[in-house]
């Protein structure tokens, strides 16, 4: 059975969590004697009053503990009241931004897309610009310390002494990803602000680079130092968080994880190719050491599902590449989006055994992944991944032909639900573009993000009759 206050209580603390976080940019903004600071200051006293009629209302025990079903309904919820919430700002101050492009910003924000449907930033007061980097920060980083955090015990208070140590080495680990993050995005910003990025700006593309949000000032990207400290944080954004905690206690040993290097393999290979095409390429009047900070900042950009907005043009053949790389991801466990490389692995795995085991039909193959048996369950969860992103893409392309031709409407389906961008066809959909679409298909895309974000397996679950019986 559901038990709806345990479910509740957990989004009355998300809620909490939230109002704090508004707190941020509004004292940027009073510090910058701007106005804008009390729309943040009210967006966090609803928050409160939301989070405390539902923490309070509910917690009527000690302790809470979340069964595997209401674990998933509390993470299917959040996703469903965050973009609105974070959108409170933006609604009720003069941006003359309506309800519908509000959430669909906070939504884009949230889910690490980089679907900017604001064309020009310049009239947003920076508190504004540091809370869409806050929202990337929470929707990347963020949620996957949360879901740690949701997928085990959750403990309000006391609780016996097992659950004590669990918690405490969950503590930890949180505690070792929260130093590596904040540590290379403040890193990050003082280098940014030495090669001529303004503070606040170099703090908020830190921000957007290491949740792979893409949110970033284009305009500040220029510079090669500039573009190597961002796709270095991308390059991380697309490590699983794992990796990273390991890597402070084994060193350079936790680096030898095989998606790990497969990660680092096809941005290696992709790198050195692009790398190469600028250089030789009579639209660029760049030397080697350019090149490769352009190229790097490209490969990192498209892999880790950044999708940095950029004025820079390749040819449709090098625009295909890159396209592909979007659909990549990065490793299981990161901020990235996409598909992810443990994924292709294990399917790469799969096919390989089958064709020695056609040319070799004596031979015995079996599939491994990480040094382990291939299980027919893993297979069937990566069957079930591919499908569900299939119908949920379909799904959403055939609701998005009411603005847009079905094969532009597919390319918008499949690659918002990758949290990269909204492509129509190849090309980037412009901010233009697409506040020209109707509310319903604003819509669409908010769902397809957020699909992506949770993976598209949660929502099948969450309809199915079964899984509100458990």
């Amino acid at each position: 059975m559901i038990s709806y206050r345990n479910v509740f209580s957990v989004l009355g603390v998300v809620l909490f969590l939230f109002a704090g976080l508004m707190l941020v940019p509004a004292l940027v903004d009073f510090c910058q004697l701007q106005k804008e600071g009390i729309y943040f200051i009210t967006g966090s006293l609803f928050c409160c009053f939301i989070g405390g009629l539902l923490f309070f209302s509910c917690n009527y025990r000690e302790s809470v503990y979340l069964n595997a079903t209401e674990k998933v309904l509390s993470v299917f919820l959040s996703w469903i009241i965050l973009p609105c919430v974070a959108a409170i700002p933006m609604i009720i101050s003069p941006m003359q931004m309506s309800i519908t492009d509000s959430i669909f910003d906070a939504t884009a924000a949230l889910t690490t897309t980089e679907t900017n449907i604001i064309s020009d930033l310049r009239n947003f007061s920076d508190g504004f610009l540091l809370w869409r980097g806050i929202l990337q920060l929470f929707g990347g980083i963020g949620f996957i310390i949360s879901c740690l955090h949701v997928f085990a015990d959750f403990r309000l208070s006391e609780a016996t002494d097992d659950n004590r140590q669990s918690n405490i080495s969950l503590i930890r680990q949180l505690k070792t990803i929260s130093i590596i993050y904040c540590s290379l995005i403040l890193v990050a910003s003082l280098g940014l602000t030495v090669s001529g990025v303004g503070a606040i700006h170099a703090f908020c593309d830190s921000l957007a680079a290491i949740s792979t949000g893409g949110m970033i000032f284009s305009a500040d990207t220029n510079t090669a130092s500039s573009q190597l400290i961002l796709a270095f944080l991308m390059f991380v954004g697309g490590i699983s968080v794992t990796l990273l905690r390991n890597s402070l206690n084994v060193g350079l040993k936790a680096l030898a994880n095989q998606q790990f290097r497969y990660y680092i393999t096809i941005i290696g290979i992709a790198t050195a190719f692009l790398t190469v095409y600028i250089y030789r390429s009579i639209f660029f009047d760049l030397n080697v050491s350019q090149s490769f900070a352009k190229a790097f900042f490209t490969v990192t950009s498209s892999i880790s599902t950044t999708c940095v907005p950029t004025d820079v043009h390749f040819s449709k053949f090098i625009d295909s590449l890159l396209y592909i790389l979007n659909f990549c991801g990065g490793c299981s466990g990161s901020c990235s989006g996409g598909i992810k490389i443990f994924r292709f692995m294990i399917m790469f795995a799969i096919i390989k055994s089958y064709l020695l085991k056609l040319t070799r039909p004596n031979a015995v193959c079996i599939p491994t992944y990480l040094g382990k048996r291939i299980e027919y369950k893993d297979v069937s969860a990566i069957l079930a991944f591919f499908v569900c992103y299939l119908v949920l893409a379909v799904i959403c392309a055939i609701i998005l032909t009411v603005d847009i031709d079905f094969g532009k409407a597919f390319g918008a389906a499949i690659t918002t639900m990758s949290n990269s961008h909204t492509f129509f066809g190849l090309y980037k959909a412009t901010a233009t573009e697409i506040i020209a679409l109707s509310s319903v298909s604003k819509y669409t895309l908010i769902f397809a993000m957020i699909a992506g974000r949770v993976e598209y397996v949660m929502f099948f679950m969450v309809l199915i009759k079964a899984f509100w019986k458990r």
